[in-house]
């Protein structure tokens, strides 16, 4: 197959492509690979893959905000869903969140989770635990191939400024409590997507 042309040489991610019929297609440009971190990031994406294949059809079919955007053919709401990251009760409550699952005050995290939801629409909430689910379980099995062959985890969107890739670092820190407490979730991923949106300790 010819390399479409808007697909760029340093690509590397994970997504339904037009010329494999619209299949879930770990797409990586040939310059993508410079060391092994990529190497590490190829099995990232292929995680991605995995949940496209198995649960996440089934998972976005239960979403408001899936519905909502697909009655409107908007087909990149993950990238492009308006989320209030510049309201401060929002940023703050958000940075209350990541503070305490970090710092193991689990009994804080229900009760953020649950301002959280209360301050946020429907369609928000949802966005918010859909990008934890989907980027961070892939981003904790990224980080225990990155622990088995000798590099760095991957945390620094912990430092950036609030927006997206925040909910990486968040949602990552809180399936690995979880997946702590009941082994199951690694392997159940609805069941964890369930958890995670109501949570309760």
């Amino acid at each position: 197959m010819v390399r479409p042309n808007y697909l760029h040489d340093n690509i590397l991610s994970a997504f339904p492509l037009k010329e494999n019929n619209f299949k879930i297609t770990c797409v990586v440009g040939f310059k993508a690979i410079q060391d092994l971190e990529e190497v590490v990031f190829i099995l990232h994406e292929f995680v991605h893959c995995f949940q496209f294949n198995t649960v996440e059809i089934v998972l976005r079919e239960k979403l408001e905000i899936n519905r909502y955007y697909m009655e409107r053919k908007k087909y990149d709401w993950e990238l492009t869903q308006p989320f209030p990251y510049h309201n401060e009760r929002i940023r703050s409550l958000y940075i209350d969140f990541v503070n305490s699952v970090v710092s193991k005050r689990y009994k804080e995290v229900s009760t953020i989770r649950f301002r959280l939801k209360e301050s946020l629409s429907k369609m928000d909430y949802e966005y918010m635990v859909w990008q934890e689910w989907k980027e961070d379980f892939a981003r904790h099995i990224e980080n225990l191939i990155r622990k088995r062959v000798g590099i760095k985890r991957h945390t620094y969107e912990s430092e950036a400024p609030f927006n997206r890739v925040t909910f990486y670092f968040g949602g990552e820190e809180l399936i690995r409590y979880l997946i702590g407490v009941d082994r199951a979730l690694e392997n159940d991923l609805v069941r964890l997507f369930e958890v995670m949106y109501d949570i309760k300790f």
